[in-house]
């Protein structure tokens, strides 16, 4: 996918988990009416709440989404990739032994995390 960058990542890689995500975020979509009501009738939430209300979206926007922030999450993770490849480090830490470090631990949320922030912003102005 890109060499220099991080030589392990392949193109295959990568569909492989755009399509796991499209498989949860399917499964998400197909099971968030159940679950809204589990969480209702356990007073967690109120009917007010969004899809959680037991609105139910359109899938193409969910799917969409799902697309988004895997492929941030993959941005995620090169850009942390490229960091520490510009530090000459393997690891971006030593607290998680053979685990690349903390970094490593959260760098797919450092893109997704803000974009879906952006849409749940988006959503509940709409």
């Amino acid at each position: 996918m890109s060499p220099r960058i991080s030589p392990k990542k392949t193109w295959e890689g990568a569909a492989a988990s755009l399509i796991a995500s499209f498989a949860i975020g399917g499964s998400l979509f197909y099971y968030g009416s159940q679950v809204s009501t589990k969480f209702l009738q356990w007073g967690l939430i109120q009917r007010r709440d969004g899809m959680f209300g037991l609105e139910r979206p359109p899938l193409l926007p969910i799917l969409l989404l799902t697309a988004a922030l895997n492929i941030a999450a993959q941005l995620g993770d090169l850009v942390e990739s490229l960091i520490k490849r510009g530090a000459g480090v393997k690891d971006s830490g030593a607290i998680l032994p053979g685990h690349g470090g903390m970094l490593d631990r959260i760098d797919a949320l450092l893109f997704a995390a803000p974009l879906l922030w952006i849409w749940a912003a988006w959503r509940v102005t709409q």
